[in-house]
């Protein structure tokens, strides 16, 4: 992927002066000169919210609202490049904030207000300067994983794949062009980072509500020994959102009356992947256990 000129700057001019607290060495938030947070800078997010409720929480000069008539209702927060923002994920114990933000989408169903939002996606640079070394961009990553790993959240699996680990889940996805989710306890080798297909992704989860973290990067820049240009992309969903792709779209409004069924053919194909992972060597994590499904344990209430 070639980077448009907007996506490789990343932030370069005139930059605010970053503040960082080394007690969780991710969470960059933007300072005015004086070393105060500046707060409009601060989008915050919570899956389950009304549209209404996030636009009131956020200003509604800031958000932009699309209602579109195939019943999606749309809210967008954009961010000078100069001028990049922060994230901060509400979710309990399990919150945590993203620096460098660009850009911040909520999708809202309009036939399903009740759910409120189901879906947050936001784009992140590493820094606020338009290059990174390779290595620094991999660190960073993995800086926000140990980060996350320390509020609780836990690696995620779709419940037909194999469970690997380490290196094993590296090849594995690999060869299936970036869409298995690697293991966020496993450090790429620089080799291997640099083999990673754009769209590589770590999954996890917390309390019922699930995390996509991928990464896109400058095709033209991937010499190992010179700096690359990166674009860090946040997906969360609700579990509801999230339980919902494992069915057909005409049985998606029943997915909670179907699971069960749905939960046995889910386990047969993981026995198959992993009967096959198996038979090419390969290292199967039996420790790893699914999310619980939230719904069904509150009597079947999404």
């Amino acid at each position: 992927m070639k980077f448009q000129r907007r996506a490789i700057v990343l932030g370069m001019a005139s930059s605010p002066v970053w503040g960082c607290r080394f007690g969780a060495a991710t969470e960059l938030v933007p300072m005015d000169t004086a070393g105060n947070a500046t707060i409009d800078k601060i989008i915050t997010i919570k899956l389950g919210q009304s549209g209404e409720s996030f636009v009131l929480a956020n200003g509604r000069e800031r958000v932009n609202v699309k209602r579109e008539p195939a019943g999606l209702n749309f809210y967008k927060v954009r961010w000078q490049i100069n001028q990049l923002g922060v994230a901060h994920v509400d979710h309990g114990i399990h919150s945590f904030r993203i620096e460098n933000v660009l850009s911040c989408s909520g999708t809202e169903d309009a036939e399903l207000l009740d759910e409120g939002i189901g879906v947050f996606r936001f784009n992140a640079a590493p820094t606020n300067l338009e290059t990174i070394a390779h290595l620094e961009a991999r660190d960073h990553l993995f800086g926000l994983l140990h980060m996350l790993g320390a509020a609780g959240w836990r690696r995620y699996i779709f419940r037909a794949q194999p469970r690997l680990i380490g290196r094993d889940a590296l090849e594995y996805s690999i060869k299936k062009f970036g869409v298995y989710g690697l293991d966020p306890d496993y450090l790429p080798t620089l080799d291997e980072w640099m083999r990673l297909d754009d769209g590589a992704r770590w999954r996890l989860y917390a309390a019922g509500v699930y995390l996509t973290i991928q990464f896109m990067r400058d095709s033209e820049r991937m010499n190992p020994k010179e700096p690359g240009a990166y674009l860090l992309i946040f997906e969360l969903k609700s579990e509801t959102s999230d339980s919902r792709e494992y069915f057909a779209p005409e049985d998606r409004s029943r997915w909670l009356e179907l699971w069960p069924a749905r939960k046995k053919e889910l386990e047969r194909e993981r026995a198959e992947a992993e009967a096959k992972a198996r038979a090419q060597g390969l290292a199967i994590d039996t420790t790893y256990t699914d999310p619980p499904v939230l719904a069904l344990q509150q009597g079947g209430r999404p």
